[in-house]
């Protein structure tokens, strides 16, 4: 329950007369930035590499109210290849600009991805979703990136929004992918 505005209703434990109290600062969403990409992508990597350009049309930019102000990204990416087989995936690695985040940490020549997802056959389109609370720490615009990485032995065509197969059958799915940004005020 709420008292007037910015107040909250408080109790001190079993028999205390409930209060109204000052609401606790922060954790208001102070604005939302999506993009969607209902269209498909495609690029051809090399065998287990990592893209060096970004996902087309998957790059949300946010300007921070403050440099205490949180971002909260949720991502989902509908993706595909080719060269499938028990060992092929797809993995998508999160940058904040050129920086890394949100990525597995440095392991020898392991690549770092936020997630990845087996596909073994043509015909199948596949979820990847991200979740990471950024801290930016500027009020600076700031642009969310995203590349794929080609975990499998041959140079393969990952897909986005489509499989592999792609034939125009009622059986074959057209996927789509988005990014959010929450601007969290702290």
């Amino acid at each position: 329950a709420t008292g007037s505005s910015g107040q909250v209703l408080t109790s001190a434990g079993a028999g205390a007369v409930p209060t109204f109290s000052a609401a606790a600062g922060g954790g208001k969403v102070l604005q939302v930035v999506t993009v969607s990409k209902t269209d498909t992508h495609s690029e051809s990597i090399s065998a287990n590499a990592m893209s060096s350009a970004n996902i087309t049309g998957m790059s949300p930019a946010i300007t921070c109210a403050a440099t205490s102000s949180k971002v909260l990204i949720l991502a989902n990416f509908s993706v595909g290849r080719n060269s499938n087989d028990a060992n092929s995936a797809v993995g998508i690695q999160m940058l904040r600009g050129t920086t890394l985040i949100g990525n597995g940490d440095a392991a020898s020549s392991r690549s770092r991805v936020a997630a990845m997802t087996p596909i073994r056959y043509d015909i199948y389109l596949s979820t990847i979703s991200i979740m990471f609370l950024d801290s930016p720490s500027s009020t600076s615009e700031q642009t969310y990136n995203f590349r794929f990485l080609n975990s499998d032995g041959d140079t393969s065509t990952l897909y986005l929004n489509r499989s592999q197969e792609d034939s125009d059958g009622a059986y074959i799915g057209r996927g789509a992918s988005s990014v959010t940004l929450i601007e969290i005020g702290a």
